[in-house]
């Protein structure tokens, strides 16, 4: 007798001669022998054992469209033999057989079950929740410390290039060149060596994002205010400037150069504009911002060539000999309201950028001036939510934004939002951006991107990156993975979108995604710093 016997206390049939009848019982067993086809015997009732659905799936993860081969072949008959292996591949479609392949052809987390019956009805199912990630990676490039607001910028010949650095002065930043195919092309060190005017060698954090000139040359500024020029195929250094000492004691906001159309650069250093020639570096002029108020945004220039610029509660115009335009505060500005807010410039000159209040309570604010510099709207933020991204236009004039979330004491979290503008300053759409979990809301510092097909794409500090339609509807939402996402996208001509992100203690990463827009939106500032150099210049 072969029959395997289980502990179940059921009668198996072993034969038509003989069965055993058996039991367990605490320190005893019992089995009986019984003659088969005696007079006056009968067999006892057998009970079928069900079979044990079970099953493996390769790859596990993907880019979608992600061909999977699942294998059901080892699960369990027991009794009888395994005649039907049903699956269930959790995007809406079903198979057949022991070894099947799926083609997912839309990126998600997929739940796949198996159902697997024998020849006597009995059947079982096993699912797995989450067990397929296609998703819209082509790939990740990983850097030891983390990208925090560096956007990055692109070359004529598609190299990437980013900056990183550490939030707080305890590290030093970098700037990394990267191939199209998520490569290393070079990486160069901000010198830590080089002291400010004060004498005092502090680590730099470097969240500004490159921009690039005329000629390839890249150039950074990092939070110190030292500006560098790298050459942009060895990464070799042309020049540095450390002639403005920085009046910031926190890393907040972003310190891009602004490049003109001749290359000239215009930076903002703390309490000053500072134009520098892009051969060597030499200041070609300086200008006091009005009321020594500090400047943590970049500048930006319209199309005939003056220069804006944000400092705390002022917006300042200048022409580009550096004499004055014109200077206008915000409605707010005595009671601590500022901007981490880089502005944007429509096709019709005027300038959009955010702002938020401190004093008195929080607040965010939106504006729309004039290129004359006369207030054309001005939208309070309801909850409290604070605006640091810097906004992009659309082609048709549709403005959009990010907020922070809010925390309410008496309400709970008020969530972030992504806001759609029309020209007139009414209110398009608006999208709350989900939480992590219902505790924590997430920020948004990230500025959006428009693709040519009219999608948004912003990131959260969550590490989700968001797709919406031009009517704020949910195209796709995806988790990268990222410990934040303070990083703005940019959006290649064959779809890719590139972004970076903070891993943390692990450093950083620049993600490239799959996406349908081939490129950006033809309007005037599709995105952050307006075009993919990051020259903060309409185009």
């Amino acid at each position: 007798m072969t029959d395997t016997l289980l502990a179940s206390g059921r009668t198996r049939l072993i034969d038509r001669a003989a069965f055993l009848r058996w039991s367990l019982v605490p320190g005893l067993v019992l089995i009986t022998a019984c003659a088969g086809d005696s007079p006056g015997t009968t067999e006892p009732p057998v009970d079928p054992i069900a079979p044990d659905a079970d099953f493996t799936a390769s790859p596990l993860i993907g880019l979608a469209p992600l061909n999977v081969t699942f294998d059901g072949s080892t699960s369990g008959a027991f009794d009888g033999t395994i005649v039907s292996y049903d699956w269930d591949f959790g995007d809406g479609a079903t198979g057949t057989g022991s070894v099947v392949q799926h083609g997912y052809a839309e990126p998600g987390l997929y739940t796949v079950s198996l159902t697997v019956t024998n020849n006597v009805g009995k059947s079982d199912r096993e699912t797995i929740d989450d067990m397929i990630e296609a998703n819209r990676t082509l790939w990740r490039f990983d850097v030891d410390k983390p990208i925090y607001y560096s956007a990055p910028a692109v070359g004529l010949d598609g190299t990437i290039y980013v900056s990183t650095g550490i939030l707080l002065r305890t590290n030093f930043g970098r700037v990394h060149a990267v191939n199209p195919d998520g490569t290393e092309k070079w990486t160069a060190d901000l010198d830590q060596n080089v002291p400010p005017p004060d004498g005092t060698v502090r680590a730099e954090n470097n969240g500004s994002s490159p921009a690039i000139g005329p000629d390839g040359t890249v150039y950074v500024v990092d939070h110190r205010n030292v500006i560098y020029a790298f050459e942009p195929m060895t990464g070799a250094r042309e020049w540095t400037n450390n002639d403005y000492e920085s009046a910031l004691s926190w890393a907040v906001g972003q310190k891009t150069p602004a490049i003109a159309a001749d290359g000239t650069l215009y930076v903002c250093a703390d309490h000053s504009l500072i134009a520098l020639d892009p051969v060597d570096g030499s200041e070609l002029w300086n200008r006091d911002i009005r009321g020594g108020n500090v400047c943590a945004t970049s500048a930006v220039i319209d199309g005939d060539g003056v220069i804006y610029i944000v400092s705390n509660d002022w917006l300042h115009a200048f022409e580009p000999d550096g004499s004055p335009h014109w200077a206008q505060p915000f409605e707010l500005a005595l009671i601590q309201e500022k901007s981490y807010s880089s502005p944007a410039i429509g096709a019709d000159g005027v300038l959009y950028f955010g702002a938020e209040k401190s004093g008195g309570g929080f607040a965010g604010y939106f504006y729309a001036v004039n290129p004359g510099g006369t207030l054309k709207w001005r939208y309070e933020v309801d909850g409290a939510r604070q605006v640091r991204a810097s906004p992009a236009i659309g082609s048709d004039g549709t403005i959009y934004v990010t907020t922070k979330a809010y925390y309410d004491p008496a309400n709970g979290a008020q969530p972030a939002l992504a806001l759609a503008f029309n020209p007139d300053g009414s209110v398009k759409w608006r999208y709350e951006i989900p939480p992590s979990n219902e505790d924590i809301p997430a920020d948004s510092y990230t500025s959006p991107a428009i693709g040519a097909d009219g999608n948004i794409y912003f990131a959260a500090e969550n590490g989700y990156i968001f797709a919406l339609d031009s009517d704020g509807a949910v195209v796709w939402r995806e988790n990268f993975h990222n410990t934040m996402n303070w990083s703005s996208p940019m959006i290649m001509d064959d779809g890719t979108l590139y972004i970076g992100g903070n891993q943390g203690e692990s450093g950083g990463r620049l993600v490239a995604v799959q996406t349908s827009s081939l490129g950006l939106d033809p309007g005037a500032w599709p995105r952050f710093r307006g075009n993919a150099t990051n020259t903060g210049r309409v185009r």
